[in-house]
């Protein structure tokens, strides 16, 4: 199924706020998903740190990752499945 972008049928200032609220959405989602994570691995005991210069780099890793495309790249798929789940977020 494809679905096309609504980059061309809306105004720029549009456009880019619905590309800072994917960027929004997404950093939540990430950061509750990490949170999880965390309280999970600590239930089973003494956690094992990951080097600073590791961590320094992961900024980069996740933009080649991603391609640099960010949001774009699971918003389009969230939207998607909200349209399954309940088509009545339109109106």
């Amino acid at each position: 199924m494809h679905i096309p972008s609504l980059e061309t049928r809306v105004s720029a200032d549009e456009w880019q706020l619905r590309v800072e609220l994917a960027d929004a959405f997404l950093g939540m989602y990430f950061l509750e998903s990490t949170c999880q994570i965390q309280i999970n691995a600590q239930a089973g005991g003494a956690l094992v740190h990951v080097n600073a210069n590791i961590m320094e780099t992961m900024p980069a890793v996740i933009n080649v990752v991603s391609k640099g495309q960010g949001a774009s790249i699971a918003w389009p798929a969230l939207l998607r499945k909200l349209e399954r789940l309940d088509a009545s977020y339109k109106s």
